[in-house]
């Protein structure tokens, strides 16, 4: 859980959900929503700093993919935001794994 644990820390003023698996969403809201660009990147530098230490074994590094999306005026469910995430989300696992030079099948 220590992946929940970043999200829940660098969220700490937003509501953090997990999907299911090892998928969570967080609502920002106040703060965290204003700030949510900054955060995101913080997000992504902790994970890389994290992944990156050579101190430890590889099962204690751990990586995130996150996407992030704003509501569209109109939309009355999370479900489109929700689905502008994930694609999001899997552009940046994409891009992680290439940069790691990660074998896309796994």
């Amino acid at each position: 859980m220590y992946c929940c644990k970043i999200i829940c820390t660098i969220y700490k003023h937003s509501p953090v959900f997990r999907l299911g698996g090892d998928e969570f969403a967080a609502i920002l809201i106040d703060t965290d929503y204003e700030n949510r660009e900054k955060l995101i990147k913080q997000l992504s530098a902790d994970c890389e700093a994290t992944y990156n230490r050579e101190d430890c074994e590889p099962w204690e590094r751990y990586s995130i993919a996150a996407g992030m999306s704003d509501c569209a005026d109109g939309e009355t469910t999370l479900a489109p935001a929700l689905s502008r995430a994930d694609k999001a989300m899997y552009i940046a696992k994409r891009e992680f794994k290439q940069s790691h030079e990660i074998d896309s099948q796994n």
